[in-house]
């Protein structure tokens, strides 16, 4: 096999493509691949890596990019995304941790993507978007800004997080008594004022 600075001076030389093994395992050293359509076999060895730099790795090689040992993914959700719809075997089973804020479609997508835990701060704080976020066992930072709230959408947010959901601003929960109930329960923080 090739190091990653052996195939980028043989790159710089030749407008051909380059077919080679890259002895190199790390994230660090891979991301510094030279871009393009060259067909380098290549296995990242790091098990907590950026979604950035896999994005680095996938635009050096025409090939599928072994990413098995992978098994934690950070960065902001577009580019986990795209390392997902990338070229890589292996993965699916990643810790996700995503930086910043993100939408509930995307961390919704994100989560079609893997089964391991998601850890995201939500950016949208209406009830109506919230809802929609995919049940399961992530940590999702959430804050709920509505004043007024049905009760079973409230509950269809809880069930999308293992975090407390910031409900401080509901002032009003209505709706049928078992989904108030399971409310009261836990899972929520903020309440106990409520009309």
């Amino acid at each position: 096999g090739f190091t990653v600075a052996e195939v980028n001076a043989i790159d710089s030389k030749t407008s051909g493509n380059i077919t080679a093994t890259i002895r190199d395992t790390a994230i660090g050293t891979l991301a510094g691949l030279n871009a393009g359509s060259n067909k380098y076999t290549i296995t990242v060895a790091t098990s907590e890596v950026s979604a950035a730099d896999l994005k680095k790795v996938d635009a050096a090689t025409a090939l599928s990019v072994n990413a098995s040992n992978v098994t934690v993914i950070t960065g902001e959700a577009v580019d986990v995304l795209a390392v997902y719809n990338g070229g890589f075997l292996g993965l699916g089973n990643e810790f996700v941790d995503l930086s910043g804020e993100t939408s509930v479609s995307n961390a919704n997508l994100v989560y079609i993507k893997t089964n391991g835990v998601i850890t995201a701060t939500i950016s949208e704080t209406d009830i109506e978007t919230l809802k929609t976020l995919t049940a399961g066992d992530n940590a999702y930072t959430i804050i709920v800004n509505d004043s007024a709230v049905d009760a079973a959408d409230l509950r269809r947010v809880g069930e999308s997080t293992t975090q407390l959901v910031d409900a401080t601003n509901v002032g009003q929960i209505e709706g049928k008594a078992s989904d108030i109930h399971s409310i009261y329960r836990g899972g929520f923080a903020g309440l106990g004022n409520e009309a």
